[in-house]
């Protein structure tokens, strides 16, 4: 028989979380805003209360436009890459078998790699001179600019993006893989199904709803890229690398434009909310799939 807690206990027992979401949340969202209707630009110690001027501002931006474009440009090559390949690497190493586990930590590595020492290390690899193009030429094909070109650095940081991302969403599908049901499979093979045919109509359905979890995920983790695209690039060349959370770091701690940069980070909060009830739309029982 289960005791109804009381009221006070009930609060007692919320208090420190509440406390705790106000201090590191609505705090920071509300100071954010407040700045965002200041001006920095002539005094910082004293600025000059301009409303939405720097909304208008922000919208009216070049700059902000094409940070806008590439952050959507680096989403859309990293979600189907990080989708198709945690996908695959998640069916190669699910299992218990002998020497897996040590599989799992040797690929997974990237993920806790710290993201200045992968920076410089893919930044060697990238150069126009580096490991990958000297393959490249030895192969008989032509090297690519991929640091320098406006054309090739958004793939590039989409590359190094995904392999340092990719074995964090893969070990979450193993974890929904290894709760499929045995017996599913059995039946399947009574009935004659081919190992492809399991594939498609028993494990591909049932990982839906976590792969629900990781396009949400994924989605908030590349448009918050920051580490690659500074170590790499730095937001060149002329600006093709610039990211949202690029712009608003360089307008707040380069030009120290605090307004502008509060007004812009204000509406990447609001864009961040828009896509995640989107998402919440498209995969509106993806939590309760993904533990079921």
């Amino acid at each position: 028989m289960y005791k109804t807690l009381s009221t006070k206990t009930l609060l007692g027992l919320l208090a420190l979380p509440l406390l705790s979401l106000l201090i590191i949340f609505v705090l920071p969202m509300g100071q954010a805003v407040w700045m965002s209707g200041l001006d920095y630009t002539h005094d910082l110690y004293t600025p000059e209360w301009v409303g939405f001027a720097n909304y208008a501002s922000v919208l009216n931006s070049l700059d902000f436009r094409q940070a806008l474009w590439n952050t959507f440009g680096l989403l859309a090559y990293v979600l189907p890459s990080v989708l198709v390949l945690s996908t695959l690497m998640a069916l190669a190493f699910a299992g218990r078998y002998r020497g897996m586990m040590s599989a799992r930590l040797l690929v997974y590595l990237p993920v806790v790699v710290s993201m200045v020492v992968a920076g410089m290390l893919w930044k060697w690899l990238l150069a126009e001179s580096g490991l990958i193009n000297g393959a490249l030429l030895n192969l008989g094909l032509p090297a690519i600019p991929w640091l320098s070109s406006t054309e090739w650095v958004m793939p590039a940081v989409a590359m190094v993006v995904v392999w340092k991302a990719a074995a964090y969403y893969m070990m979450m599908l193993i974890t929904r893989l290894e709760s499929i049901p045995e017996t599913l499979y059995q039946a399947a093979e009574l009935d004659g199904a081919s190992k492809l045919q399991q594939l498609w109509f028993i494990t591909i359905p049932q990982l839906k709803g976590m792969l629900g979890l990781v396009t949400m995920i994924c989605t908030l983790g590349t448009l918050k890229v920051f580490g690659e695209i500074y170590v790499l690039t730095g937001g060149g060349p002329i600006g093709a690398s610039k990211t949202l959370i690029f712009f608003i770091y360089e307008r707040a701690f380069q030009r120290l434009d605090l307004g502008i940069a509060a007004a812009a980070g204000v509406l990447f909060a609001l864009i961040i909310i828009l896509l995640t009830l989107l998402q919440r739309f498209i995969f509106p029982s993806h939590s309760s799939k993904s533990v079921s």
